[in-house]
């Protein structure tokens, strides 16, 4: 499942099939209905969403690619967010997303940076990992380590970005 920053607003990417063979993509599609379904310990709700971004992206180069762009209120719960998209000639999609607090996505900003290495400063306080760039000077990201004993034999270990 992937995740969605809480409170963010996104543009999303739908495959649409035909209804008949369920296999041939589906172009030309205009209006669908789009649901948006928010599920968390306290919270289930269902909510049409306004279908005005529903774009199709390109009939002859991307058939069947569709992008809606949702809101920050459509994002506004933790938990799960379900995308329900139908239309009479495609086949319902439905994609589900976890809300999260922060965006964890960015770690793919260290592997697309050419990782190198990584070192942790115990001369500051609190101490700190630190990821470089390939060439070992450019810092990438920063963290703030902490330690918390959950119990007199296994500490656990934190990380804050800074």
């Amino acid at each position: 499942m992937n995740s969605l920053k809480l409170n963010t607003a996104y543009r999303l990417t739908f495959y649409m099939v035909d209804v008949q063979d369920s296999i041939s993509p589906k172009t030309g599609l205009s209006a669908p209905t789009v649901v948006a379904v928010k599920v968390n310990t306290t919270v289930r709700s269902a909510t049409a969403i306004s279908a005005a971004s529903w774009t199709e992206v390109s009939a002859v180069n991307a058939p069947g690619l569709y992008t809606l762009d949702i809101t920050a209120a459509e994002s506004d719960t933790l938990g799960e967010l379900a995308i329900r998209i139908s239309h009479p000639s495609a086949r319902e999609q439905v994609r589900i997303w976890s809300i999260v607090k922060a965006d964890y996505g960015n770690i793919f900003d260290l592997w697309e940076a050419q990782f190198g290495k990584w070192t942790i400063d115990i001369t500051v306080s609190p101490k700190t990992l630190n990821m470089y760039k390939s060439d070992g000077t450019t810092i990438l990201k920063q963290f703030s380590l902490t330690e918390i004993l959950q119990s007199d034999i296994n500490p656990i270990s934190a990380r804050t970005p800074i």
